[in-house]
């Protein structure tokens, strides 16, 4: 079960391009499980990223990852950005979840 999480909430939102190579960055880091964008859909096929969550696995201290993405934001959010830390994904599948039928019947949760 991931446990810590961190966030990075860039004061722009990002485009395609600068989505797909601060998560090549960010994926080559110890420590990490992966980073989710979050990303809205234009009807024109185009994508931008509001935030982006990065799940860590635990085996190197959340303060030197959060090091390590805080130099990598710089160099590639010259805007501003801001990092925390917390749980942003559902730990658990809510009780919405399981009315409209997840997780799938016969699936065991931890």
């Amino acid at each position: 079960m991931l446990k810590e999480q961190i966030e990075i909430f860039p004061y722009r939102i990002l485009s395609e391009r600068t989505t797909e190579v601060l998560l090549k960055k960010i994926s080559k880091l110890d420590g990490i499980v992966e980073a989710i964008p979050q990303v809205l859909r234009y009807e024109d096929g185009e994508t931008v990223t509001k935030r982006i969550i990065v799940a860590l696995n635990g085996t190197v201290p959340t303060d030197k990852v959060l090091n390590k993405l805080d130099e990598i934001c710089k160099n590639m959010l010259p805007f501003g950005y801001m990092l925390r830390t917390g749980v942003f994904i559902k730990p658990r599948p809510t009780v919405s979840d399981y009315l409209r039928g997840y997780p799938p019947q016969g699936v065991e949760e931890d």
